[in-house]
């Protein structure tokens, strides 16, 4: 195969190779860890409010840290970062192992472990997202977008397929421990990389500009302020879904960590899908539609999925899951990409990374809290709404929005 050319020919770069090895086994770590923290405090608590404790404490760093840890990216050799964090994100990853298998894990401290696992999170994101448009040529930029995307789907399967032997033959401790070795590939990935000074050291900037400028660079964009508000807004009512899960496969299908295990990987099978459609892409025309449509898929699957009692159709419904609101993700993070000067690029993903991110795990924690009074499956379905109906608005406003959004490769 030539990697020169086609959906795979950001494989051709030997920078973009190393990333894509360190982040599928770091990422299929995470998702370990995910599938074990989640079962681990179902089994403590048996609470879908906890569940949500859980997911808000690894992203409350970001809440608090973004705009911090945008203008270091910005400021700072970017790789050096990026090496001191993941090398943290290991050790505190083997630590907590050491704790489960001891059996000194409670439900207090596995929210402080995923809070300190989480803080470094909040500093390796918007650098991970920098580095990304210095992986391969500029013209493949929307390749390499939709294949990181690809890999992070290829976690998600993979991940939640060790997750189940791992916890069955090892233990959650042993699953704690994967992921910290996971980390260490990143590490040697990063090391490995060859990449300039002037790629890992953010340009000086041109106008004067702190850590709020990320929000201000947002605020007045025509075409980047809709497209963040929807984001937010579709993390907030859909993507809650994800962290609930172990709620549904406890308290709707009856089923154990091989159940919870197979709904993960169906969402992550449709995500990948999504990504190698999207790899295809070169032009920039059309995505405005596109991320629309996806996001009513994904929403519309949503809906089914929490309105359903048969693990089976649960399945076939997160294929579709993955499918729609993977290709949203994907086709909203190329337009925010495309758009950015380098100067500012670390503050406005560290932005992204809040809205992304945050907003699922506050609305996991709604969600959570309202389900455990009035049952999990009604405030599912009502998230689901709210996440269609922002999607078809931005179908209907898509001519309005396409000028300011499709900007480049048109």
């Amino acid at each position: 195969m030539d990697l020169r050319k086609g959906p795979f020919r950001a494989f051709h770069s030997r920078n973009f190779r190393l990333f894509a090895t360190g982040q599928v086994l770091s990422l299929a770590g995470t998702r370990i860890h995910e599938v074990a923290a989640g079962w681990l405090m179902w089994q403590l608590t048996g609470s879908a409010t906890w569940l949500g404790v859980l997911a808000l404490s690894e992203i409350l760093p970001r809440l608090v840290l973004w705009p911090v840890s945008g203008l270091v990216a910005d400021r700072l050799d970017r790789r050096r970062v990026a090496l001191i964090f993941q090398s943290l994100a290991a050790l505190e990853a083997l630590l907590l192992a050491v704790l489960q298998v001891f059996g000194w894990v409670s439900a207090e401290i596995l929210v402080l472990a995923t809070f300190l696992l989480g803080l470094n999170s909040a500093f390796w994101q918007p650098v991970r997202l920098t580095l990304i448009p210095k992986l391969a040529p500029p013209e493949d930029l929307p390749t390499v977008i939709a294949l990181t995307s690809v890999l992070a789907n290829v976690a998600r399967v993979v991940g939640p397929m060790l997750a189940g032997p791992a916890i069955i033959w090892g233990g959650i401790g042993a699953a704690f421990a994967l992921n910290g070795l996971s980390f260490v590939a990143v590490v040697i990935a990063l090391l490995m990389m060859r990449l300039s000074r002037a790629d890992t050291t953010p340009p000086r900037p041109k106008k004067p500009g702190g850590v709020w400028q990320g929000l201000t660079v947002v605020a007045a964009h025509p075409g980047m302020r809709p497209l963040f508000i929807l984001i937010g807004i579709f993390a907030l009512a859909v993507r809650p879904l994800a962290d609930l899960l172990p709620a549904f496969v406890g308290g709707v299908f009856d089923k154990g960590p091989g159940g919870f295990a197979a709904l993960i990987s169906a969402m992550g099978i449709g995500a990948l899908g999504a990504g190698l459609l999207l790899s295809w892409r070169q032009s920039y025309s059309g995505l405005t539609t596109l991320m629309a449509a996806f996001g009513m898929l994904g929403a519309t699957a949503t809906a089914l999925f929490a309105l359903t009692t048969s693990h089976h159709i649960a399945i076939i419904c997160m294929l579709l899951v993955g499918v729609g609101v993977t290709g949203k993700n994907i086709v909203a993070q190329t337009l925010v990409q495309s758009g950015l000067d380098d100067e500012v690029r670390g503050r406005v993903f560290a932005f992204y990374s809040v809205v992304f991110n945050a907003a699922p795990s506050a609305g996991a924690l709604l969600i959570g809290y309202i389900g455990d009074m009035v049952g999990i499956r009604g405030p599912v379905v009502v998230g689901a709404a709210i996440g269609l109906a922002a999607s078809f608005l931005v179908f209907l406003w898509r001519k309005r929005l396409a000028p300011h959004l499709e900007v480049s490769g048109g």
